[in-house]
């Protein structure tokens, strides 16, 4: 059996330490980036149920194509649980009901709520940006803090979705749920 490498998560953790040290558009496109890698292989570390996958990985950004970019470029140079990844930008729930992950960025969060309980009873991972919402049920939330990037998971939530996540990437969390 091969054994997987988890250096690659480990060296975007220690980029993220020290990514801070500008200011302006550089420093949000720096984190955008950060992110987008932080979001790809947070992916790596949670399990779907064989029957909620299908031919592609979808990651969908909420009302939003922040990540986007970065997350395409990831994209296309790996697969996840063994498929290609397709990445959209999805408006409303019935555009969202493919996908694996719904990313909701921080200008977006006021719709979490609706998100939430749509995808309630499905398999499907929120990850968001917004401070709280990791308690009020997102499956992952990340946040800059002390110009680090920091996460925290909400392991009932994601047990309640059919997922499950691997105890390297709880032992990474700032706070776990």
């Amino acid at each position: 059996m091969k054994k997987k490498s988890y250096i690659p998560f480990f060296i975007v953790i220690l980029l993220s330490i020290s990514m801070f040290a500008g200011k302006g558009a550089s420093q949000t496109a720096e984190e955008e980036s950060l992110k987008s890698y932080f979001i790809f292989n947070f992916i790596k570390y949670i399990n779907w149920p064989p029957e909620a996958l299908s031919d592609y990985f979808t990651i969908s950004v909420y009302k939003s194509d922040k990540f986007t970019g970065r997350l395409r470029e990831i994209a296309a140079q790996q697969k996840l649980k063994s498929m290609p990844v397709q990445i959209k930008i999805v408006n409303s729930l019935e555009e969202a009901a493919s996908s694996h992950v719904i990313v909701i960025p921080e200008e977006n969060s006021n719709y979490f709520s609706k998100i939430f309980q749509n995808f309630s009873n499905s398999p499907v991972l929120l990850i968001t940006e917004k401070k709280g919402l990791g308690r009020e049920g997102a499956s992952i939330n990340m946040r800059v803090t002390n110009n680090k990037i920091r996460f925290s998971i909400n392991k009932t939530s994601i047990d309640n979705h059919g997922l499950s996540v691997s105890a390297k990437l709880l032992n990474l969390a700032l706070e776990v749920y």
